[in-house]
C-alpha cells in the first residue's frame, strides 16, 4: 500500500495484533520543501530498480521520479539456437517494454510518450507516462559488462579500445570507450537479427563524456535526490557486478557536479545494496514483498511455460521470479549505507545538533535556542564524501564529535567541535586493515563515549570480525587498532554504556546477534561464545529502561517487525527476538523519555515513521502512534532540553525535516513536520 502525499505527525493509535495490516497513517497537506523534490535513478540495467530499490524507489508521493537506465542489458538470451531472440537490441527493447508494464501498473490503459532528446551530442530515449508525467523511463543502450565484445578486463589493444563501463571509470588517463547498442558488428550479425535502431546506435562515450552525461541528467531532471547501485562492496563472500559498481562510481564523480534545484545544495545520494542482500535476512512484510513480487511478474511478463518452475517470462525470460537466487532479492532492501541512528546530540548549551552527508559534504544542522528554530545546513569544514553512516556524539567533557568513514581511501576520519563552536581539523584514524584491498572491507564505526569520558571506536574489520580504537587520555589517537573477534560481521555495530559504566556491544552477523561486554577492570571485551539473539535485519539501538535495564531494539529478521530483547534484572540478556510492534525499514530508533517511558521511530514500508511509545516505565509497548510523512533512509529521535521527544528524518527534497511534542511525555501530541533550517 503506497499513499502518495504526506501525512502529518498524530498520535492516530494502533494496538498490536496477531496479524498486522499494512497502515500508514491518514494523507494531510505537506509542510515546506526547502526545493521542488524532484527523484532520479541512474542504473546498470533494466530490472535493477525493481530488484534492488523497491520499496523506495516507487513511493514517489507525487514526486517527480526519472529512472535511467544506462545498458540495454544486452548479453543474454540472444543469438544462440533456441533463444527468444535474434540480436542483443531486440532483447534490450522487450526488457524495456516489461519497464514501462512494471512503472505504469495499476493504470488503466497506460500510453508512453516516446521522445529523442540530445544530451551533450548523444541521442538517448525520453519516456513519459501519459496519465502521470511525473514518471519517466530513460535509455541510454550502452552495451553491459556481459557482452563478449564488452570484457571484464582492460581490453586488448588488438580488439580496439573498446571497453566496459567498469574499465572506464578505472582507467580515467585511457582511450578507452563505452558504445550504444547497433554499434558493434556483433551486434546484427545473426540469421533474422539486426533489430538495432540506428537512432541509438554508433555512440560512443569516454570517460569524460559519461562523467558529463550523468551530470546533465541530474540539471534536466533537477534531481534532489540521486540513487544509484552499491559503489564499494564491503562484503567478500559475494559475486561482484562490475556493470552496478562501474554505474554507481560514475554517479558518485557526477554528483559533485550538480548541487541540486537552484544550486542550494539539497543534494541527498543514497546508494543500494544488490547480489549481497542475499546473504542478510528478509526484511519486507508479506504485504511489501507481495506488491514487490507482483511489479517483477509484471516485468518479465507473462509466462511462456506451463508451470512456476519453468517460468520464462514474455518480455524477459531470464529470470525466475520463483527461484532461488531472484525470490531472496524479492523478500529484501537494504541501502548499501544507512544514515544510522546515531546522527543527533545535545551539544554542551543544550541545544539539539544533527549530523548528515549533503551534496558531497559533511553538513550540520544545530537549534537556534533550545526546543526552537534550526540552522542548517552548514558545511563542516575540509570535509570530503564520506559514507552516509555518521556518528554525532557528546564526550564525557561536553565536546562533540564527528565520526564516519572517507570513501576515497577507506579511513576512518573524524573532527571535535572546539569551544568557540566552530570546527576543528579533520583526524585520520586510519583503518584496521593494513592491506588496502582490504580497507574496502571494512563496516561502519560505531562510537560510545567510555566511563572515563574518552571515545572508542568500533568497525567490522576485513576478516569479519570487530576491531577497536580507544582515544588516549591527552585525546590524541593511537595508531594499532586491537582485534576483539566476531564472526561474519555485517556493517551495522552498536555500542552503549551500561548504568556501572561498561560498554555492550552488539554486532549483527550472519550467524545470529554477536555480543561482547566490557570487563571493567581490565578494558577487554571478551564475545560470548554463541550469539545472543537471532540474525537481525538491520542494525541494533539501546536504549534504557526507568530501572536502569538496557534493551535492544531492532527490525526482525524475516518479518520486517520491530523486536527487542532485554536484561534481566541479574544482567543476562534474553535470547529470543520479541516481535512488539509494526513494520519498519533499515533499522529502529530509541531514546528514553523524561517520564522514564521510552519512543521507538522507525521507517514503515509506505514510507512513513512509526512510532511506538512504552506503556509505562519499565513494561511493554502496545501504543504506536504514526507521524506519516515520506522519508528516505533512517529517522531518529531524541530529547530536547525541555524533556519533548523529537523526531528527525530526511525528505525527497534533500532536507532535514523535525516533528516535536508538544509538552515532555511519551503520551503528548506531536506538531507538524517543518523544515528544519533552510
Amino acid at each position: 500500500m503506497r499513499i502518495r502525499t504526506k501525512a502529518a505527525a498524530g498520535l492516530t493509535t494502533f494496538l498490536v495484533t496477531t496479524a498486522m495490516a499494512a497502515v500508514w497513517g491518514p494523507p494531510a497537506s505537506a509542510d515546506t520543501n526547502a526545493v521542488q523534490p524532484s527523484v532520479l535513478a541512474i542504473l546498470a540495467h533494466p530490472d535493477d530498480d525493481l530488484l534492488f530499490m523497491e520499496p523506495d524507489l516507487k513511493q514517489d508521493y507525487d514526486v517527480p521520479t526519472t529512472t535511467v537506465y544506462v545498458t540495454g542489458g544486452d548479453a543474454t538470451n540472444h543469438g544462440d539456437p533456441g533463444k527468444e531472440f535474434p540480436d542483443p537490441c531486440a532483447y534490450s527493447a522487450s526488457r524495456f517494454d516489461g519497464l514501462r508494464a512494471a512503472h505504469s501498473r495499476g493504470i488503466q490503459n497506460p500510453t508512453w510518450t516516446k521522445t529523442a532528446i540530445t544530451i551533450d551530442g548523444h541521442v538517448i530515449e525520453e519516456d513519459t507516462l501519459n496519465q502521470r508525467r511525473t514518471t519517466k523511463l530513460v535509455f541510454l543502450r550502452l552495451h553491459e559488462a556481459g557482452n563478449g565484445h564488452f570484457k571484464s578486463e582492460p581490453p586488448d589493444p588488438k580488439d580496439g579500445d573498446f571497453a566496459n563501463i567498469y574499465d572506464l571509470f578505472a582507467h580515467p588517463n585511457s582511450r578507452f570507450k563505452e558504445r550504444s547498442e547497433g554499434s558493434d558488428p556483433g551486434d546484427g550479425d545473426r540469421p533474422g537479427g539486426n533489430d538495432c535502431d540506428p537512432q541509438w546506435a554508433h555512440q560512443t562515450y569516454n570517460r569524460e563524456d559519461l562523467l558529463l552525461t550523468f551530470t546533465d541528467l541530474m540539471e534536466r531532471y533537477q534531481a534532489s535526490t540521486v540513487l544509484s547501485l552499491d559503489p564499494n562492496v564491503g562484503y567478500p563472500y559475494k559475486d561482484l557486478n562490475i556493470d552496478h559498481i562501474g554505474v554507481s562510481r560514475f554517479v558518485g564523480v557526477a554528483s559533485q557536479g550538480w548541487h541540486g534545484p537552484e544550486n542550494k545544495g539539497h543534494l541527498l545520494l543514497r546508494d543500494y545494496r544488490t547480489y549481497t542482500i542475499d546473504a542478510d535476512p528478509g526484511n519486507l512484510d508479506p504485504a511489501t514483498f507481495a506488491d514487490k513480487q507482483d511489479e517483477f511478474l509484471t516485468y518479465v511478463g507473462p509466462n511462456r511455460h506451463a508451470t512456476e518452475k519453468d517460468y520464462s517470462g514474455q518480455n524477459d525470460p531470464e529470470p525466475n521470479p520463483y527461484n532461488d537466487f531472484y525470490s531472496k532479492f524479492l523478500h529484501r532492501e537494504y541501502p548499501r549505507w544507512t544514515n544510522g541512528v546515531a546522527w543527533t546530540a545535545l551539544d554542551s548549551t543544550g541545544r539539539l545538533n544533527a549530523v548528515a552527508m549533503l551534496d558531497n559534504k559533511v553538513q550540520i544542522w544545530r537549534e537556534n535556542a533550545s526546543g526552537g528554530t534550526w540552522t542548517g545546513p552548514i558545511p563542516v569544514p575540509g570535509s570530503v564524501p564520506l559514507a552516509s553512516t555518521l556518528t554525532l556524539i557528546k564526550d564525557g567533557f561536553g565536546t562533540l564529535h564527528i565520526v564516519g568513514i572517507r570513501l576515497a581511501d577507506n579511513q576512518i576520519v573524524t573532527t571535535a567541535e572546539n569551544a568557540t563552536g566552530t570546527w576543528g581539523p579533520w583526524t585520520v584514524l586510519g583503518n584496521p586493515n593494513s592491506n588496502p584491498d582490504q580497507q574496502v572491507l571494512t563496516g561502519n564505526p560505531a562510537v560510545v563515549a567510555e566511563r572515563d569520558g574518552r571515545l572508542t571506536v568500533f568497525v567490522r574489520n576485513w576478516g569479519s570480525g570487530v576491531s577497536m580504537l580507544r582515544q588516549n587520555p591527552d585525546g590524541s589517537w593511537p595508531s594499532d587498532w586491537a582485534d576483539i573477534k566476531g564472526y561474519l560481521v555485517r556493517d551495522d555495530i552498536t555500542a552503549g554504556l551500561a548504568p556501572d559504566g561498561h560498554v555492550e556491544l552488539f554486532a549483527p552477523s550472519i550467524g545470529g546477534l554477536l555480543h561482547w561486554s566490557e570487563n571493567p577492570d581490565t578494558g577487554a571485551y571478551p564475545i560470548d561464545p554463541v550469539p545472543v539473539g537471532p540474525p537481525t535485519a538491520g542494525p541494533v539501538s539501546i536504549s534504557r529502561n526507568s530501572d536502569g535495564r538496557m534493551q535492544i531494539f531492532y527490525v526482525q529478521a524475516d518479518t520486517g517487525k520491530v523486536a527487542t530483547q532485554w536484561q534481566r534484572p541479574t544482567g543476562f540478556w534474553t535470547t529470543t527476538s520479541g516481535a512488539i510492534g509494526p513494520f519498519g525499514l533499515e533499522g529502529v530508533s530509541a531514546n528514553a523519555g523524561s517520564d522514564g517511558r521510552m519512543t521507538l521511530a522507525t521507517r514503515n514500508p509506505g514510507g512513513g515513521v512509526s512510532l511506538l511509545v512504552q506503556d509505562a516505565p519499565n513494561i511493554g509497548f502496545s501504543n504506536f502512534p504514526d507521524l506519516g510523512n515520506v522519508i528516505l533512509g533512517a529517522p531518529v529521535v531524541a530529547l530536547d532540553r525541555r524533556g519533548r521527544q523529537v523526531v528527525l528524518a530526511f525528505e525527497r527534497d534533500g532536507a532535514l525535516h523535525v516533528a516535536r511534542q508538544s509538552a515532555p511525555g511519551a503520551g503528548s501530541p506531536y506538531g507538524q513536520w517543518e523544515l528544519a533550517g533552510s
